[in-house]
């Protein structure tokens, strides 16, 4: 299968959800097995198999539409959960950076990586590079990704009253001398 096609249901997924959000309810027994089967998934199918992600997308797409309806995902609004949320892009930009300096830490500090099982590596490197990731993402957001924003809406703004000023006179504009 070429790996576009292996990504298109998620954008038919996504479509769904888009549409029909409004008339297809989902339950919290169906959001939870959703969930329990998206973590499972790749253990029972193997790792980013086609089937593990086309099952894992379809899981998605019912967990999404049973956020916004239902009481009993109501844990999703947690403020640790949005402030998560709002820095999730720069979290996504940042994790390389803070899983590199994680190593460069351990080498100093001496913790030996090689010598430790996989799982006191994930143990070691997930306790060091999560946090570290957080605080970098937080500085991104704060410094980066907020001033960028402020930049974005006001050249946004700017462009949207070039462009209807110039439609609503119907004539197009000369520059003048």
């Amino acid at each position: 299968m070429p790996v576009y096609a292996k990504y298109l249901p998620a954008f038919f997924v996504g479509s769904i959800i888009a549409n029909f959000s409004r008339s297809v309810a989902v339950g919290p027994v169906a959001a939870y097995s959703a969930l329990l089967v998206m973590l499972v998934s790749d253990m029972l199918l193997g790792y980013k198999t086609d089937s593990s992600i086309m099952l894992q997308t379809v899981c998605a797409g019912a967990l999404i539409l049973s956020i916004g309806r239902s009481d009993s995902m109501q844990w999703l609004n947690r403020s640790v959960l949005s402030f998560l949320g709002k820095i999730s892009f720069s979290f996504y930009l940042m994790h390389l950076v803070g899983m590199i300096l994680t190593r460069q830490l351990c080498v100093k500090l001496g913790i030996p990586l090689g010598q430790m099982s996989m799982i006191e590596n994930a143990i070691v490197y997930a306790a060091i590079s999560v946090p570290l990731t957080i605080v970098i993402s937080v500085v991104s957001y704060q410094f980066v990704e907020l001033p960028m924003n402020k930049v974005g809406g006001s050249t946004a703004a700017s462009l949207r009253k070039v462009f209807t000023q110039g439609a609503l006179s119907g004539a197009p504009r000369t520059s003048e001398k």
